[in-house]
């Protein structure tokens, strides 16, 4: 048992700290939560929008990643479509023998066409994707686009790089390449 000088102390001090906690006020001083420009919520994100899909011709979505960052993510920037080549090219990956005939075709394909376009293509990336905004050297990337989950088209599983440009030259481009740098 507790004695009596000893026991009225410890029972003091308990008392003292129960008070001690009622005096306590908390205060809070701010507008609340706040909005962003949309209306929406800090953890709401805004919902990217899915483009209509061609239903006659493979589309293509078009990826980029600075070559120097130690994060190799991609970022979509476009949605290309083609056209019956593509098409072609497209339905030949499905099988093995198809793949075999056609070889690294398609990724050349679309980087030639897009090499051809380089300026409006970096200037594209460089607006749509603010963490490319300072990327010295682009690397470009594409996927086949799903038909069956048009959502998913922003999403970077199964993109595959495009090769350099010097990769993309015809047989003529580089041999015209070639004979100019004799004149």
């Amino acid at each position: 048992a507790k004695g009596g000088r000893a026991g009225r102390a410890e029972g003091a001090a308990a008392g003292a700290r129960k008070e001690d906690r009622r005096a306590v006020t908390v205060c809070a001083k701010g507008k609340g939560k706040k909005l962003n420009r949309r209306g929406l919520g800090m953890n709401q994100k805004p919902e990217i929008p899915t483009p209509p899909i061609d239903e006659e011709n493979e589309e293509f979505v078009l990826f980029a990643r600075s070559k120097r960052s130690a994060l190799k993510n991609w970022y979509p920037f476009t949605i290309m479509v083609g056209g019956s080549q593509a098409n072609f090219l497209v339905k030949a990956q499905e099988n093995d023998f198809g793949k075999m005939m056609t070889g690294g075709t398609l990724p050349k394909s679309l980087g030639a066409t897009l090499y051809k376009e380089r300026e409006k293509v970096d200037e594209m990336i460089k607006e749509r994707v603010p963490y490319l905004k300072e990327a010295k050297e682009i690397e470009y990337g594409f996927k086949v686009r799903n038909k069956d989950k048009p959502q998913s088209w922003m999403f970077t599983d199964g993109v595959e790089a495009i090769p350099s440009e010097d990769d993309c030259k015809g047989v003529f481009d580089k041999l015209s390449d070639f004979v100019t740098s004799f004149k």
